[in-house]
């Protein structure tokens, strides 16, 4: 189970299964465990071939684990809506059970909050298109790799992070979880080999929680060709090849997960699942 404390600033994130450590941590604990990851330890500048049965949630166990600790007095659980200096920490950590959802105004903090939590998510993006089985060189393909045909990056940054942060940018003031909720239905269309789904999508203000919440379904493909390479095996089976050989591809992202911002003003994000 991918889980953690603050990453990169105030990120929860609970992925589903046991995940192989990137990270030299302290042991797991039963269940959902608490993590941290420090922005400072990641600064990365703001990113198909037949979809694999790799599924980084079964093999990334805590991606995150044991680089920093919360501070709680960063926490104002008894005034949610108070704007105040963010304390450049969040939180990842297990979510209680889903509540009724409303729509509410967004405030400046918790605007801060989102923006800054999606942008680390895409530089996470960025250090996982290096991570093990994305980046194992595929068979037969001239320099290329899962990560590298699907660019993390580029698909979290430009197609998701990049949306929202337009949104707020044009809103409204004050913006509303109702209409966020339409720019990320809006994210979904083609963008040159890049088809982006966004479905399942929900989101609002949970009462119970004192939480701004939001859950989609987010699918990438991206398609192309990528050129055929197999050395010396055609000349020693004495077969002679004219010119390069191209062969087309498609490469399928799936990221279901929920996010949002608690009573402390720390964003999370819940992964229920991520495969490529």
């Amino acid at each position: 189970m991918l889980s953690g404390d603050p990453l990169f600033g105030a990120i929860h994130v609970v992925a589903p299964d046991q995940l192989d450590r990137l990270f030299d941590a302290a042991p797991e604990a039963p269940g959902v465990e608490e993590v941290l990851i420090s922005g400072e330890d990641t600064s990365q500048d703001q990113s198909a071939h037949q979809p694999s049965e790799y599924d980084p949630s079964k093999s990334l166990d805590d991606i995150f684990s044991g680089l920093t600790d919360e501070d709680d007095s960063t926490r104002s659980d008894d005034n949610p809506d108070q704007d105040h200096p963010r304390s450049g920490r969040s939180t990842m950590g297990s979510r209680s059970p889903l509540g009724a959802l409303t729509n509410a105004d967004i405030t400046e903090a918790q605007e801060a909050a989102i923006l800054q939590g999606l942008e680390e998510l895409a530089n996470f993006g960025d250090l996982l298109g290096d991570f093990s089985d994305f980046a194992a060189q595929l068979p037969l393909i001239d320099t290329a790799d899962l990560g590298g045909l699907l660019g993390f990056y580029e698909i979290l940054h430009d197609s998701l992070y990049t949306p929202v942060y337009d949104y707020f940018n044009d809103a409204t003031d004050p913006p509303t979880t109702d209409d966020l909720l339409t720019a990320l239905q809006d994210i979904s269309g083609t963008y040159g080999a890049l088809t982006i789904t966004v479905s399942a999508l929900t989101g609002g203000f949970d009462a119970d929680d004192n939480e701004i919440r939001f859950s989609l379904n987010f699918g990438a493909t991206r398609s192309g060709e990528m050129r055929l390479d197999v050395g010396d095996v055609p000349a020693e089976a004495g077969v002679v090849l004219e010119g390069e050989v191209e062969l087309a591809f498609t490469a399928c992202l799936t990221f279901d997960f929920t996010f949002g911002v608690d009573p402390g003003h720390q964003f999370f994000i819940a992964v229920d699942q991520l495969e490529a």
